[in-house]
């Protein structure tokens, strides 16, 4: 397939190219359709993380709060027994 780019949509692969976005001027193509194409699933992420946030908001307004070095030691905790072991 052979597409034309328009001037101004040439110029911005270019210089996304240059700037080390991609390494031809094809990848950085690739990859803007391949992002356009998650748009939906991207945008459904941001909703569900500003959800969680907000969740999170009125949880702390109503004193539910948690201490950040036990919830750190909960996560390295389970994050080592999650470790294969080496025999």
């Amino acid at each position: 397939m052979q597409i034309e780019l328009s001037p101004d949509v040439e110029v911005a692969v270019q210089r996304l190219v240059a700037a080390g976005a991609g390494s031809t001027p094809e990848g950085v193509v690739n990859t803007a359709l391949r992002l356009f194409l998650d748009w939906p699933e991207m945008l459904r992420r941001h909703d569900e993380l500003k959800r969680q946030i907000q969740e999170g908001v009125e949880s702390a307004d109503r004193g539910e709060l948690y201490d950040g070095d036990e919830v750190f030691d909960e996560i390295l905790a389970e994050l080592a027994a999650k470790e294969p072991r080496s025999e």
